[in-house]
């Protein structure tokens, strides 16, 4: 989240990183949309997540990571 002494020059690449991401995401995601067949794999604490979600995380990540290297994710 960009703090209230972010400039607008600030602003307008944080926003267009996200959009970049989400886009990513959505293409990962996709691929795997209506497929009958798709694996559920359970995470540490039990929870399910699928495959199309942990590869729309990578992408995501992987595109803020690019852009903005001493974020946290």
């Amino acid at each position: 989240m960009a703090s209230s002494s972010s400039s607008p020059h600030q602003l307008h690449d944080f926003s267009n990183v996200a959009n970049k991401a989400a886009d990513a995401a959505g293409d990962v995601i996709r691929q795997y949309f209506r497929k009958k067949n798709f694996d559920i794999i359970h995470k540490q604490d039990l929870s399910p997540v699928t495959i199309a979600d942990q590869s729309a995380e990578e992408a995501m990540v992987s595109i803020i990571l690019h852009n903005f290297p001493s974020h946290a994710v």
